[in-house]
């Protein structure tokens, strides 16, 4: 079982959000010592980025990563339309195989924009990444066994509250890759994002 904490849950949820337009992206983390537990989360992109884009970003979060004592844990993806596919993108699968290359225990989370104004179901699902016999790349939506994945509840809870009271400003704060190469002075780390837990 996997294990995703309130603030990589919340922090994936305010990048879909402020990018409700377009897919989005982004590595998530763990402790080093534990494969089961992601405990934060580092928005990349907000459009297709495959590539010398992605390994520069994938390089950047794994340094940051080794100073903070964590491992690249997986990466999560959200496409732009509601009815969004079963089967992950090119993209997607592209960034997973480079990943989990290296770290064979890393998870690709889907955010299910359908299941998202559903407060009854978690709208996070592990993917299952596979490569097919004929060495084509393939993508199975919620093929990981059922139970497979705990969500933490205060990730929804924060997202609803900033919703509700319609402090958007929260959603404009969070800083993915993209904002970062633009502007350095731009922390993709978004350490404030923790105070929205509280």
């Amino acid at each position: 079982m996997v294990e995703l904490l309130e603030l990589p849950a919340l922090k994936v949820l305010l990048h879909a959000a402020k990018h409700s337009h377009a897919d989005v992206c982004g590595l998530l983390l763990g402790p080093v010592e534990n494969t089961s537990i992601i405990d934060d989360a580092v928005p990349l992109f907000h459009h297709t980025t495959v590539g010398p884009l992605l390994e520069t970003a994938f390089l950047l979060v794994e340094q940051y990563a080794l100073t903070r004592g964590k491992r690249l844990a997986g990466y999560y993806y959200a496409v732009a339309q509601a009815d969004d596919p079963s089967h992950p993108p090119p993209s997607v699968l592209a960034a997973a195989f480079q990943l989990q290359g290296n770290y064979p225990s890393a998870v690709v989370l889907r955010l299910r924009n359908d299941k998202l104004a559903s407060r009854t179901v978690v709208p996070f699902e592990i993917v299952s990444i596979n490569e097919g016999a004929a060495g084509a790349a393939s993508g199975n939506a919620g093929a990981a066994a059922a139970g497979s994945l705990k969500v933490g509840a205060g990730g929804m809870q924060a997202f609803d509250r900033v919703t509700q009271k319609g402090i958007f400003a929260a959603c404009r704060s969070l800083v993915d890759m993209d904002e970062h190469l633009d502007d350095a002075k731009r922390d993709f780390r978004n350490l404030h994002v923790a105070q929205l837990l509280l």
